[in-house]
């Protein structure tokens, strides 16, 4: 899970890092990602305050932990 802070302009960069920390770890698996909007456009009309928080699917790449 990750959370991003202020407009979703930019909210690819924020899904670029969990990826990629996600694929480096090798833990990513195909499944559908995840976003909640925790306050969003019919909170507040400033972009500034608005939260996502999204997820990113994966599971252990080591059973043994």
């Amino acid at each position: 899970m990750a959370r991003h802070h202020g407009s979703p302009a930019d909210i690819d960069l924020a899904y670029g890092e969990l990826g990629a920390y996600a694929v480096r770890h090798e833990i990513s698996i195909d499944g559908p990602l995840r976003e909640y909007y925790l306050v969003g456009l019919l909170d507040t009309d400033n972009t500034d305050e608005w939260e996502t928080e999204f997820g990113w699917p994966i599971c252990r790449s080591d059973p043994r932990i």
